[in-house]
Formats: structure tokens, C-alpha cells, sequence
């Protein structure tokens, strides 16, 4: 991730902007599922406020997107449990 972001930010100038997609899991920690899942996304918030620091002064943002648990076919597909979004929304 870092190496992509850094070869981006090459090629960009004011006014362009770089957004990372992470998700809530990475703040929640997902405790007993999908902990490889949060441990791959955890890494995108730190990278983002790092970039921002180096970048903004440039006139580059850098934003993440980290949405919570939304219903995706993977649930139903990968996990077996199509329900889950529903089970740990609240």
C-alpha cells in the first residue's frame, strides 16, 4: 500500500487527492472473526494521516473511507452466514 501510495504521489499535484478504503472492523477489532481481515485494513488509517502530513502542504488530499458492516455477497458466499450484518449491526 505504501509503495503504491508513494509512487501516486508522483504523479500528482494541487488539488488532486488519494483515498484509501479501510473499514470500521479495523477500529472494532473484530474479535474472534476476521481478525486477518483487520489486521490487513489497520495499516490504511496510520498510512493516511502519515500522507496527509507529507502531502497536504502540496495541495494533495488524502481521505480513507472506512465503512462499517454493510451486506455484501461474501457473507453468504465465503463466511456462510449471510446474516451476519444483521447479527452485529447494533
Amino acid at each position: 500500500m505504501a509503495s503504491c501510495a508513494r509512487e501516486t504521489a508522483r504523479r500528482l499535484g494541487p488539488g488532486d487527492a488519494i483515498v484509501n478504503i479501510s473499514s470500521a472492523a479495523s477500529m472494532l477489532g473484530s474479535s474472534g472473526e476476521y481478525v486477518h481481515y483487520v489486521a490487513s485494513n489497520v495499516v490504511a488509517d496510520p498510512l493516511t494521516i502519515g500522507l496527509s502530513k507529507e502531502l497536504g502542504p502540496a495541495g494533495i488530499r488524502i481521505n480513507t473511507v472506512s465503512p462499517g458492516i454493510i451486506y455484501i455477497e461474501f457473507h453468504a458466499t465465503h463466511s456462510g452466514e449471510p446474516g451476519r450484518p444483521d447479527r452485529l449491526g447494533s
